[in-house]
């Protein structure tokens, strides 16, 4: 048995002489990075006292550096909510990434989100809070929710075709509707 370093990983061969099997076994990447200082870590409890307690609506995005989907929606998403920062809008942004490294392609400066990190292990702990406020939130990802300011759900199934257009739609509406003022 051999270890052989490749990139960040490092792979484990294992071989059987005569039977011509070769196994190998991944192990765990090394972290190489640390999550950057102004990330803060929330709870699942923490999430539902921003979304009970906020002075306005709230709108709760989860999602994941390792999430293909995610990278090209979130940025979209982060631009079309700069129209909203200065309404009461409140946004809970939070990243469920285990490490620092899948993270990286979101560390870029943000203009309306302002990520958190999910405290470790905490994924499904998130679920069920954000089912006790009525959300369906399954862990799949990107997840976006619009909850009003009293706590009420008011929308999280989003057509993923257009998704980041009727969350605009969504919040133009309600921006309307003096709901954001």
């Amino acid at each position: 048995m051999r270890a052989v370093p490749l990139g960040l990983e490092i792979l484990t061969v294992l071989s059987v002489i005569g039977a011509g099997v070769l196994f190998v076994a991944r192990s765990p990447s090394r972290k190489t990075r640390e999550w950057p200082q102004e990330m803060h870590v929330v709870t699942p409890a923490g999430v539902v006292d921003r979304i009970r307690t906020g002075d306005g609506p709230v709108l709760v995005v989860i999602f994941a550096g390792w999430c293909d989907e995610c990278r090209r929606e979130i940025p979209a998403l982060d631009r079309a909510l700069a129209a909203f920062v200065d309404t009461d809008l409140q946004v809970v942004a939070v990243a469920v990434d285990e490490d620092a490294d899948s993270y990286t392609p979101f560390a870029t400066p943000h203009v309306a989100l302002r990520p958190m990190r999910l405290a470790p292990g905490e994924q499904d702990g998130l679920v069920r809070a954000l089912w006790s406020l009525g959300a369906s939130y399954h862990r799949s990802i990107p997840y976006v929710a619009l909850f009003d300011r009293h706590g009420a759900l008011v929308r999280d199934r989003w057509p993923e075709a257009h998704r980041v257009d009727q969350i605009r739609l969504t919040l133009s509406s309600l921006s309307t509707n003096a709901a954001l003022r």
